[in-house]
């Protein structure tokens, strides 16, 4: 967030401008390359190597864990199919908001300025208000109700005039920042509880292999939505979210139908 700020206004600095003159962005890009090798040479003096013992361990790939997925409950392989369906509408929703402010007209400033109050707010959210919604047991009913409500404002958000769109993406689309910042431990808590000690390696790596999955296929196909109607890339971002939804009614349906004890718990 504060990279994002910092850019946004070397961005849109005229003396940033004049002192490296580029005919777009890159003159960010610049500042950032000369602070990386500045920070490598901090790290190269001050930093002490210590003697370990050396162990070679092939590079693994983030979908191999997916082989493993037949010995997991139906209703976490749901649960995991809804977390790719999340990935994707959140991911494309990250990725090309700036490319919407961008053709907006709006200026880097403003991008830099909005991404940092939206990490202030996730901040804000993770440490005092997701420890309170993490009490309420019926999480994977909250965790339903965030998605619905995060379609609703990305529906809703986007389709704002011009003059409006700054005052609503910092209000209307900054509880949409929230819903995800309070469903993420939500989501890692239930994943983790289907797990015991032996298992827990195996599910979280299979959980992220699914998130994975979101992360590559959301770009995929979002630049082509982008450049068709961008309003139709976000609405998309937002059916995906009910997908999620949807997905997780059916785990209360199959809860219900196998422990009516575990449904009132969900």
């Amino acid at each position: 967030s504060v990279g994002y700020k910092l850019g946004g206004s070397l961005g849109d600095s005229e003396f940033y401008k004049q002192l490296i003159n580029t005919p777009s962005y890159e003159n960010v890009f610049i500042f950032q390359f000369v602070g990386l090798v500045i920070f490598s040479l901090l790290v190269f003096i001050f930093i002490k190597d210590y003697k370990k013992e050396n162990r070679v361990q092939r590079s693994k790939n983030p979908f191999s864990a997916l082989a493993k997925i037949k010995t997991l409950d139906v209703r976490l392989i749901i649960f995991l199919i809804s977390l790719s369906m999340i990935t994707i509408g959140s991911t494309n929703l990250s990725k090309y908001i700036d490319v919407y402010f961008r053709d907006l007209n709006l200026s880097t400033t403003s991008l830099g300025d909005f991404v940092f109050v939206t990490g202030l707010v996730s901040v804000v959210t993770s440490i005092f208000i997701a420890p309170l919604v993490a009490k309420i047991k019926k999480q994977l009913t909250v965790i339903i109700i965030i998605q619905v409500l995060s379609a609703l404002i990305v529906f809703y958000v986007f389709r704002v005039d011009k003059n409006s769109f700054l005052f609503t993406i910092y209000t209307v689309y900054n509880i949409y920042v929230m819903l995800k910042a309070i469903y993420l431990p939500l989501e890692q808590n239930l994943i983790s509880s289907q797990a015991d000690e032996e298992s827990i390696g195996t599910v979280i790596g299979i959980r992220q292999s699914f998130i994975s999955i979101g992360n590559v296929i959301g770009p995929l196909f979002g630049g082509v939505l982008y450049s068709i109607r961008p309003l139709l890339l976000f609405d998309v971002s937002g059916v995906f979210f009910l997908i999620g939804g949807l997905l997780l009614i059916l785990i209360l349906n199959i809860n219900k139908k196998r422990d009516p004890e575990i449904s009132d718990a969900n």
